[in-house]
């Protein structure tokens, strides 16, 4: 294998290999020597779109024009709507939104819930599904069960591929792999994963006896608890000890520097893009305006990176999140996000 960051090479050897590659399980069989029909998927595209506020606390479900179901419901700081279901061709590492999937969403969910016509939508995003291969039927009936395929009788013993599936299931899916490595690895242990908390999820943590020992704010503090759970303590003793580290970078969600130093740290981020999956940085209201910046650097600081090495992560991330917003922005959010763009532009050092 090559790993992406360093280029390097590495060869491992195992007893048995599970593809868990999603809607690249097809792709990595084939990597492996195995044809890419025994671990067939029918990719299924879906959409959704990001508003800046919680519309309402509850979720709204509505038909869409051709009767499909599509939602609004409040998530983390934001309200999303979702979602679209369609065949997807394309490429699978760019998979973006398009203006006419907004369309969609928006008109369903406007005919129950008006006001969403108005509402300021921030960005979108989206992803492939891994739907488990099926000819004929329309995107909506295919089934949303998971399958392992052991590929022995593909010649190749001790590769298993794990095919279909939802986030929804996913604990369970992954349970269902195990049990079956386990029958030979471990026969007669039983499980016992159901038993064992998540990382973090070993006790609750008072989110205001938190917020006192770091002196920050009680938001901060109870955002920290809900994405970290105990390792928020952690993060805790960063702020405590290193000068200025409990101060808020992103406001929107909000996300300390503490914070983003532990997850370089500790959790393997190496960009804002990584710092961004793990703690909501720059997905709220802004977009990223208000701490991309103050994010690479502090990225920078922890990796000893250059200050341009810096500045093109600040300008990839910043860019990255233009390109969610541009499907839903109307006139006058156009002329915002050019202004937008100069500004950063001329920050980064990258206009002539």
């Amino acid at each position: 294998m090559r790993e992406a960051e360093t280029n390097a090479r590495r060869r491992y050897r195992a007893r048995y290999v599970v593809n868990a590659t999603g809607a690249w399980g097809p792709l990595t069989a084939a990597f492996g020597g195995i044809h890419s029909k025994a671990a067939r998927i029918r990719p299924g595209k879906g959409i959704h779109v990001v508003y800046d506020r919680r519309l309402s606390n509850y979720a709204i479900v509505a038909d869409s024009i051709d009767g499909r179901r599509v939602f609004l419901e409040p998530w983390q700081n934001v309200s999303i709507i979702g979602t679209t279901d369609d065949d997807y061709f394309g490429n699978l590492d760019d998979v973006t939104a398009t203006s006419e999937e907004v369309r969609y969403l928006v008109q369903g969910i406007a005919r129950v819930f008006p006001s969403i016509r108005t509402a300021r939508a921030i960005g979108t995003y989206a992803g492939v599904r891994p739907t488990i291969y099926d000819y004929g039927p329309d995107e909506d009936s295919l089934s949303r069960e998971h399958l392992i395929v052991d590929h022995a009788v593909d010649g190749a013993e001790g590769v298993f591929s794990m095919l279909g599936g939802k986030l929804a299931s996913y604990r369970l899916f992954s349970q269902e792999m195990s049990d079956r490595l386990a029958r030979d690895l471990c026969p007669g242990v039983a499980c016992t994963t159901h038993e064992i908390p998540l990382p973090g999820g070993e006790k609750i943590i008072d989110p205001f006896r938190l917020a006192g020992e770091i002196e920050t704010t009680p938001i901060a503090a109870r955002r920290l608890v809900f994405r970290h759970g105990t390792r928020a303590n952690d993060i805790g003793v960063i702020a405590r000890e290193e000068s200025f580290a409990n101060t808020i970078v992103c406001p929107c969600e909000p996300v300390t520097e503490a914070e983003i130093r532990y997850v370089v740290r500790n959790e393997g981020a190496t960009s804002v893009a990584d710092v961004s999956r793990r703690t909501r940085l720059g997905l709220g209201a802004c977009g990223g305006m208000r701490c991309t910046v103050r994010c690479a650097q502090i990225v920078a600081e922890e990796r000893e990176l250059s200050p341009r090495e810096s500045i093109a992560q600040a300008k990839e991330f910043f860019e990255q999140q233009a390109r969610t917003r541009l499907p839903v922005i109307g006139t006058v959010q156009a002329r915002q996000e050019v202004l937008h763009f100069e500004q950063m532009h001329s920050l980064f050092g990258t206009r002539t």
